[in-house]
């Protein structure tokens, strides 16, 4: 995990080390200064902020540059006003296309791959509405049955879904979410450490409906086994849902759902190759892919001025 960011050294820390002379007491100090003790007990022990007054007071009776105090006064406002605004958690906005209920995601959960589709569709919602990601793993598709944790986030920002630092995710599309949620629970107790867990938010997302989630939540997180536990179900992921555009427009197409004006990248490839016998295949296009794939991730995860050029036939062969 990395680092909490640190706020800058208050300008009291500061004029305690290198400004006041070694053996002068806070009272001696603050009768030079002509202020009170309190005040002064205060400023050092960074329960105040330094005063333009305080600092022009520090210049004439010490010789400290009063421009060099209110500059650490500045850097330290700012500094904690940066990990105040880390702490806030808000739902940001997208506008409405696709309304997906918590029944159609919990029907969804009885087809036989939503299993290994799931930890696809989570991942989709941590990296479209989350914010300073430092990791995500959720192996999905052929390497959905791994070993260890189903999901691993580690972030420097909590949203609403996804807990500050490292969380450790659980998931399952039984019918009977709570033993799922029980198994997962020990299996992972056994496995990691202590001091691991005492760093680490233990997270259970179900599709199905849940009524009981948040007793059983509030009951393990009174154990203190872990940092903090958490747990989602079909209603949850319909709320989340409504925050990211790209999510949705995956799951509409896993249920089948009427859309229009708009198409994933998998559709258009489908669209493409069901219009010949026999379908064509992707190993036709190894060699293309593997010699532009990074130029496509560096277009991706860079900004740029200039758009993304594919030549192509047509423009269904494009997005194919």
């Amino acid at each position: 995990m990395g680092e909490k960011p640190e706020i800058p050294v208050h300008p009291g820390s500061y004029i305690r080390e290198h400004v006041i002379p070694p053996g002068m007491t806070v009272t001696s100090a603050a009768k030079r200064l002509g202020v009170g003790r309190p005040a002064l007990s205060n400023l050092l022990n960074g329960k105040s902020s330094l005063s333009p007054d305080m600092a022009v007071k520090m210049e004439k009776s010490f010789g400290v540059d009063r421009k060099k105090l209110r500059d650490l006064q500045a850097a330290f406002d700012l500094g904690k006003q940066g990990v105040k605004e880390k702490s806030i958690t808000a739902r940001r906005y997208v506008p409405p296309f696709l309304t997906i209920k918590a029944g159609q995601i919990n029907d969804w959960a009885s087809n036989i791959d939503a299993r290994h589709k799931l930890p696809v569709l989570l991942r989709k919602l941590v990296r479209s509405t989350g914010h300073e990601l430092r990791r995500v793993d959720f192996p999905g598709y052929d390497n959905a049955e791994r070993k260890g944790w189903d999901g691993i986030v580690e972030t420097d920002e909590a949203t609403p879904w996804v807990p500050e630092g490292k969380s450790g995710w659980e998931f399952g599309t039984n019918r009977e979410p709570r033993r799922k949620a029980e198994s997962d629970y020990t299996t992972r107790l056994r496995s990691v450490s202590a001091s691991d867990r005492s760093d680490c938010t233990f997270v259970f997302v179900t599709p199905r409906n849940w009524p009981g989630k948040n007793e059983w939540a509030e009951g393990k997180n009174k154990t203190g086994d872990w940092k903090a536990v958490r747990a989602f179900d079909a209603s949850d992921l319909e709320q989340w849902l409504e925050e990211s555009i790209p999510a949705r427009m995956w799951l509409a197409e896993q249920i089948d759902m009427p859309a229009s004006d708009f198409k994933t990248l998998d559709e258009c490839w489908q669209d493409w190759t069901d219009a010949s016998k026999p379908k064509m295949a992707r190993e036709i296009f190894e060699t293309s892919v593997s010699t532009y794939r990074k130029t496509v991730k560096d277009w991706l995860e860079k900004p740029s001025e200039k758009p993304l050029v594919v030549a192509a036939d047509s423009k269904d062969e494009a997005l194919a």
